[in-house]
């Protein structure tokens, strides 16, 4: 090999090592942000720990079971009308 060309090759291989090194270095120097915890919520369907039993006030009472079904059959036959009219109107085209 020529004078020139080892010349070339050891120019270029320190090029190299100082560019790695001057990025293992400014990587170093880079502060990285810590992780924080994820905020614990409490559960809202376990008591209240800060009330004795019994003086958390009021219970909400639950909807009576037969007025829920009669709203739901009444919301089944209004779209069941619904369906035929679409139905009938496809039919007809």
């Amino acid at each position: 090999m020529s004078d020139s060309r080892q010349r070339i090759a050891i120019g270029r291989g320190s090029a190299r090592a100082s560019l790695a090194t001057l990025a293992v270095l400014s990587n170093a120097q880079t502060s990285h942000p810590t992780r924080q915890p994820p905020n614990r919520v409490p559960r809202q369907t376990l008591p209240n720990p800060n009330f004795p039993p019994g003086l958390e006030g009021p219970q909400a009472k639950g909807s009576d079971p037969e007025s829920v079904d009669k709203q739901n059959q009444a919301g089944l036959r209004s779209d069941i009308e619904k369906l035929y009219a679409l139905a009938f109107v496809l039919r007809s085209k």
